[in-house]
């Protein structure tokens, strides 16, 4: 299921701990620097290729990774998996002067030692994360877009949190990815996320802030008792047809005692940016308010 891939491989990166880089080379008297000499970059990760055009270097991209959806351009080049599948035989043929990707990856670190190709890794958990992600990259890259890209951002989260200030918090789950067709293998994400820090921002209390893990995966039971009063199902590019919502919807049926079921305030989100901490996060989080605060919904329209 695509909405479930995306989320374990989110997961995933999220688990692989802090990352680092190497640096092929040091700059001298009349040497170009390694950010001069970036013009061939490929990136293992959708958020990173969103954030290489954010910051104007889109056009040195020349591979992508799975699960990448925007910009339409990005959508043309090649695609070398993700950083837990990476082609290796296509990175290398791509020639490369920087690979990109979230966390740290010893099969991506170890290619790019035999074959003296640099690399920059960055964990990419959460907003404070994708601050100093932005700044990093775009002085890796050598654009001078980094602040002027995170001021955006900035302002478009303050504007959602004033929004709702001084309103009760809503009990939130979020179900970052589940088995199709039933409620099983529910994964739902913890403290320390990026979706946690935006379901805050937004006006609510994520129920399983506490779970002691980044993306906890709950019974059915933990569920019932955490008691949300909305459950933000997260379906990024699944058909957005009345029919289909319903159905989506429907399928929280079996657990009808949860306030936010017996309410009807299961809400599907279906943009495909959902799971992707990237350029476009302030849409999320408008997405995530007017869900929780239905009456602010218009100041975005």
């Amino acid at each position: 299921m695509p909405t479930q891939r995306l989320a374990l491989s989110a997961v995933a990166a999220a688990l692989l701990g802090l990352a680092s880089w190497a640096v092929i080379g040091r700059p001298g008297a009349g040497v170009p620097s390694a950010a001069e000499q970036t013009r061939r970059v490929v990136s293992l990760s959708p958020a990173l290729t969103e954030l290489v055009y954010a910051l104007g270097a889109g056009e040195r991209l020349v591979g992508i990774s799975d699960f990448t959806t925007w910009p339409p351009e990005a959508l043309k080049l090649p695609n070398c998996g993700g950083a837990m599948n990476p082609n290796l035989e296509l990175l290398l043929q791509l020639h490369p002067d920087l690979i990109v990707l979230q966390g740290e990856n010893e099969k991506v670190r170890s290619f790019c030692e035999t074959t003296g190709k640099r690399y920059w890794g960055r964990r990419l958990d959460t907003l404070s994360d994708l601050n100093a992600v932005i700044l990093g990259l775009g002085q890796t890259l050598g654009v001078p877009d980094g602040e002027a890209v995170w001021r955006k951002l900035s302002a478009e989260l303050a504007a959602v949190r004033a929004a709702v200030e001084g309103r009760p918090p809503t009990r939130v789950l979020v179900c970052v990815g589940r088995q199709k067709e039933r409620l099983a293998g529910i994964t739902t994400c913890g403290g320390g996320t990026f979706l946690d820090d935006l379901v805050t921002l937004a006006g609510g209390r994520n129920v399983f802030a506490d779970a002691g893990s980044l993306y906890p995966e709950p019974s059915l039971e933990e569920l019932t008792a955490r008691a949300p009063d909305v459950i933000l199902d997260l379906q990024p590019e699944v058909k957005t047809d009345p029919a289909t919502l319903d159905r989506l919807r429907g399928e929280w049926r079996e657990l009808s005692t949860l306030p936010a079921v017996r309410n009807h305030r299961v809400v599907v989100v279906t943009e495909n940016y959902v799971l992707v901490p990237g350029p476009r996060i302030g849409a999320i989080a408008r997405h995530f308010a007017a869900s929780l605060h239905p009456d602010v919904a218009g100041l975005w329209r």
